[in-house]
């Protein structure tokens, strides 16, 4: 990320209620250094340093090796409720750039998590509502409990996410309709390079 991006981050950090803010600092002392482990890391030029393809409420890490790239961003709520979605994919390289007449390609350095091939989410397994959101979306009792229970399923699931990574995900899950394509990961619905090479592009 750039500087700026890193401010953007920071700025909307300080405006967090307490609960929240809580939760963003276990994310940065557990979470992220479990990826960077592994070497996704934080890049200063990742989406080209663009603030229209990173939302201030995001920390996005990145392994650059291999054909494809392990790309994860934790997506933190944008109204503040204390919760995070865990979005990630694997980079060819190259990539497309979607809006509202068009669709391009672009190299991957300039990609954001969607813009792949395929994207995805990480689920705590329940397949019911909010099972892709680490954290309370509303109000509820014992929210702390809540809280610290699935940030351990984040850092579970996380784990297991940076084995299949080390593998390469499964080439059926690229092809598969958007749902769940295992217990705990969940396909969104996304569009694919392949679009562009037979001529659909969007606004045709």
């Amino acid at each position: 990320m750039t500087n700026d991006l890193e401010e953007r981050f920071d700025r909307w950090r300080k405006r967090l209620p307490l609960r929240t803010a809580k939760l963003v600092q276990k994310v940065f002392d557990e979470l992220v250094p479990l990826y960077e482990s592994a070497g996704l890391q934080r890049r200063k030029d990742y989406a080209g340093a663009d603030p229209r393809s990173i939302g201030s409420n995001c920390i996005p890490l990145q392994r650059r090796a291999g054909t494809n790239w392990p790309t994860v961003e934790i997506q933190f709520d944008r109204r503040s409720r204390p919760n995070f979605n865990i979005v990630f994919a694997e980079l060819p390289e190259t990539c497309v750039h979607r809006n509202l007449s068009s669709v391009t390609k672009i190299n991957r350095v300039e990609a954001n998590v969607v813009e792949g091939e395929a994207n995805f989410l990480l689920c705590k397994g329940s397949k019911k509502s909010f099972d892709c959101t680490f954290g309370v979306a509303g109000i509820v009792l014992f929210a702390d409990s809540r809280i610290d229970r699935d940030f351990s399923l984040a850092l579970s699931r996380s784990k297991s996410l940076i084995e299949l990574f080390g593998s390469g995900l499964p080439h059926q899950w690229l092809s598969a309709p958007p749902g769940y394509v295992s217990d705990f990961i969940f396909k969104n619905r996304s569009l694919s390079t392949r679009s562009l090479d037979e001529g659909n592009e969007i606004g045709n």
